[in-house]
């Protein structure tokens, strides 16, 4: 008996993805057998134009925090490609309560014909957050009582 392995979305973004399609219920027909409660597909973005397409964006606020991505995309022939970076941070605002997000997207295809097509999706996440409740560094004393 084959098990589905839980997924955390916590850190999961947005960058270079289309859309997020949710089926709800049973759906071995078109999903398999694992597919006992739901499925959640991701569609990462496509080239589809000659021209390449460039999309840069920057954000900062309060606690340090900053944000900024690039996405880059285009067909080239019957190569489409979409490829995407970002960068998330900030320090919280409290001590020793810093949260850091990478991102590195992919998305390659080749047409071989009408109906027939190889494509490769590559997907990176880096994460890092610090807990508030620790004490000092290496202390493992709480600093709020839970």
């Amino acid at each position: 008996m084959s098990r589905a392995t839980p997924v955390d979305f916590s850190n999961f973004t947005l960058d270079n993805i289309d859309k997020v399609e949710v089926v709800r219920g049973a759906e071995s027909a078109i999903y398999g057998t694992d597919a006992v409660s739901g499925v959640i597909q991701v569609f990462s973005h496509r080239g589809t134009t000659h021209v390449p397409e460039v999309s840069l964006f920057a954000e900062g606020g309060t606690f340090a925090t900053g944000r900024g991505g690039a996405q880059f995309s285009g067909l080239l022939g019957n190569f489409d490609y979409s490829a995407a970076a970002s960068y998330f941070s900030t320090d919280g605002p409290e001590n020793q309560n810093n949260f850091l997000n990478r991102t590195l997207s992919g998305n390659f295809g080749y047409r071989l014909g009408e109906d027939n097509q190889l494509r490769l999706t590559l997907r990176n996440n880096t994460s890092n957050a610090q807990d508030p409740r620790s004490g000092a560094a290496g202390t493992g004393e709480p600093r709020f009582p839970y």
